[in-house]
């Protein structure tokens, strides 16, 4: 089960994580691929126990954040867009997916 909640900046517009929508793939990518590249954009995905996070950073940049309560951080890499679109595909379609070993850990 795929459920999102995102904020674009420059319409205002948006879904609280306390109210995160289900989605299917298709619709969730197409949410991302309309969310504007300006300062405060963010999309969320909360993929079974799994959370993932993308905050537009700078041009065709995206900070990707990947909470872990249980290790009191995140794991966090700056993707570009394509990145993105490949990992929330990823996430969604492979039920035992974890996070790429190329993210760098950060303490909360």
């Amino acid at each position: 089960m795929i459920r999102i909640f995102y904020y674009d900046s420059a319409t205002e517009e948006g879904i609280e994580s306390s109210e995160a929508r289900e989605m299917t793939l298709e619709n969730a990518l197409q949410t991302f691929y309309s969310l504007s590249e300006e300062q405060g954009s963010f999309i969320g995905f909360k993929i079974d126990d799994k959370i993932i996070q993308f905050d537009w950073n700078d041009d065709d940049l995206w900070m990707v954040d990947i909470p872990d309560p249980q290790k009191r951080g995140s794991f966090q890499k700056e993707c570009d867009y394509e990145q993105c679109v490949e990992i929330i595909k990823s996430a969604i379609e492979k039920p035992n997916w974890q996070t790429p070993d190329d993210f760098g850990f950060i303490s909360w």
